[in-house]
Parts: C-alpha cells; sequence; structure tokens
C-alpha cells in the first residue's frame, strides 16, 4: 500500500504551504464558521421532520380510532387521510432537498454557506476533488465519490471529528464517516511504500497541531476482538491478510471483485475492535453503507451473502484457509 495523505493535510498545506500548523489552524476557524451556520439550517431541517413525523402520527391515529357516523365524521377522516399523506409527502421532500443542496447542480445555490469566505487555494483543492482530478479513497480503501466535494459543504470533509463529516452526504444519502486519504498517483505525489520519519516527515508543531495523519501502511485497529470463529479473518497482520485477500479474489467474478474486497476489508477492520455482542450485525450495517456509497451494492452482495462470506463460506465453498493458512 504506498504511502497516501490525509486530504487534511493537504489543505493545510494549500492555506499555509510553508507551515502546515498554521494551516491546521486557518482550516479548523474555517471548518468551525461552516458548521455553527450548518447547525442553524439543520435544526430547521429536523424541525420539520419531527412535525412531519407529528402530522402523520396524529392523522393515523385518529384515523384508526374514528368511525364514520355521518358527513362530518366522514369529512374528518378524509382530512386526516390527506394529512398523512401530506406528512408523509413532506418528510420525503425534506430529505430530497437536504441532500440535494450539497450534490445536485442547479440546487447548489441553496447550499451555499453565507458568510464563508474560502480562500483561493482551498477552494481550488476541493474543485480538483469534485472534478475528480484526485482519486479519493477512505481508509478502508473504498472510493469516495466525487459528488461529495460539489458544494461548499464539503469543508466539513476536512474535520478531524467524525460528528462534523457525517453532515456531508452523498447523491444515495450516505454519510461520510472515514477520514479520506487522497492516491498519490493522481496528485502528483512520487509513489512509494516507505513511510517517512513514521510521521511523514511532520514537525514538532505539525504533530502537535495534526493528530488526524495516517500513513502506515499496516495501520489498522488492535484486535480486541476474541471470538474464535472469527480468528481465520481478524489474525495475522494486515499485509499477511491482504495477500490471502488478493489469493481469494482470483477465483471471484470480475464485477463482484471490488465489491468483496470492501466486504473482508470493512469486516476486518470493524470486528477487530469489537468484541460485543451484536458487533457482527453492526459490521454488516457498516459493510452495506460502505457499498452503497461507493456504488458496489449490486447482485451478490446481499445482506444474506455479507453474513455467509463473513461466516468463511463463498456459496458453499470453505474460503477460510485462504487467510488462516497465511499465520497459523
Amino acid at each position: 500500500m504506498p504511502y497516501m495523505p490525509s486530504i487534511r493535510r493537504q489543505a493545510a498545506l494549500a492555506l499555509s504551504p510553508g507551515n502546515v500548523a498554521e494551516g491546521m489552524r486557518i482550516l479548523d476557524a474555517l471548518i468551525a464558521t461552516a458548521v455553527r451556520k450548518i447547525k442553524k439550517r439543520e435544526l430547521a431541517f429536523v424541525t420539520g421532520r419531527v412535525l412531519a413525523i407529528f402530522l402523520f402520527v396524529y392523522s393515523l391515529i385518529y384515523v384508526a380510532l374514528s368511525q364514520p357516523e355521518g358527513s362530518s365524521t366522514d369529512f374528518r377522516r378524509d382530512a386526516a387521510w390527506a394529512g398523512m399523506i401530506i406528512a408523509a409527502s413532506a418528510y420525503g421532500a425534506l430529505v430530497w432537498f437536504w441532500i440535494a443542496i450539497q450534490t445536485r447542480g442547479w440546487m447548489l445555490r441553496y447550499g451555499r454557506i453565507n458568510g464563508l469566505e474560502m480562500p483561493p487555494a482551498l477552494e481550488t483543492l476541493i474543485t480538483s476533488y469534485a472534478n475528480g482530478v484526485r482519486e479519493l479513497r477512505t481508509e478502508a480503501g473504498t472510493v469516495v465519490p466525487a459528488t461529495m466535494f460539489a458544494s461548499q459543504w464539503a469543508i466539513l470533509l476536512f474535520s478531524e471529528k467524525e460528528s462534523e463529516r457525517c453532515l456531508v452526504r452523498s447523491r444515495w444519502g450516505v454519510k461520510q464517516v472515514r477520514q479520506i486519504l487522497e492516491c498519490p498517483d493522481t496528485a502528483n505525489v512520487p509513489v512509494t511504500d516507505e513511510v517517512p520519519d513514521a510521521e511523514g516527515a511532520l514537525s514538532d508543531s505539525e504533530r502537535q497541531a495534526y493528530s488526524g495523519y495516517r500513513g502506515s501502511p499496516d495501520d489498522e485497529p488492535p484486535l480486541r476482538n476474541t471470538d474464535p470463529k472469527l480468528a481465520w479473518l481478524l489474525g495475522g497482520t494486515l499485509t499477511q491478510f491482504k495477500a490471502g485477500l488478493d489469493e481469494l479474489l482470483e477465483d471471484v467474478s470480475p464485477r463482484l471483485i471490488e465489491a468483496y474486497r470492501i466486504i473482508f476489508t470493512e469486516g476486518r477492520s470493524y470486528l477487530r475492535k469489537d468484541g460485543t455482542r451484536g458487533a457482527k450485525a453492526q459490521a454488516i450495517e457498516a459493510i452495506v453503507s460502505e457499498l452503497v456509497k461507493s456504488g458496489e451494492n449490486r447482485p451478490g452482495t446481499s445482506v444474506s451473502t455479507i453474513k455467509k462470506l463473513l461466516g468463511g463460506y463463498m456459496g458453499e465453498k470453505d474460503i477460510r484457509g485462504y487467510f488462516s493458512s497465511r499465520y497459523g
């Protein structure tokens, strides 16, 4: 895996080429302004959804409990039915609007953040991401859609806080949870498997200002899951896991290779750090989210298939040996 810098560090360099720590300070100030203004919109959005839900539930209860006993009652029941339709339509419209103002061309004007002055260097960087000039991936290796950088809201994707990144949605409404890395081959950065100076040649001031740096090729969650049934997938080093996965994918249909890579990589990453009861169900939910976000949710990637793959079987074939044989 080549060294890939975080887009957060790239943004800081764009804002202050000679002083990354200063760039981080400027970036965080811009993010704080954007979050403050977006939160006000979010409050109105959430209020609208709550009112729509209330109207729907109230109308539903009225229809369920009332008995038609005359023209007056019939009129009220008809009004309650209309209320349910209006509430459901309003809820759907609000959700669509919230996503559209971030991702769809003619709606972007409604998503502009008034009072946020974006420095030209940062705006140029965001535009390059939005145009697909630079390929982006999450820490799990999933491709990040360029449309997530279509609006000014994209500045939140540079945040270290997951709660702030999650305010940005894809066209399918999927939240951006993981931090984003920039692929070097599309950014004219020399590709290397070496991680310079353990922290990417960061100065002391940079290390202090930037705690979210990602560069180690074997950087993955520590193993906290002791379920023996999952040892075949969670054990060994990341390098051994990737070797086994590459061998397994040679026997997979080409149209499913990327989807299966996401399933096993995301599954291993999630389950290594969570050994609690119900962790597998949450891992499957995270996998489905990644598949939707990357556009790889296609026939052959159903929840039942994911469950079976995480159980060590591809169809009727036992695939546990592809991984466990690498370290055991």
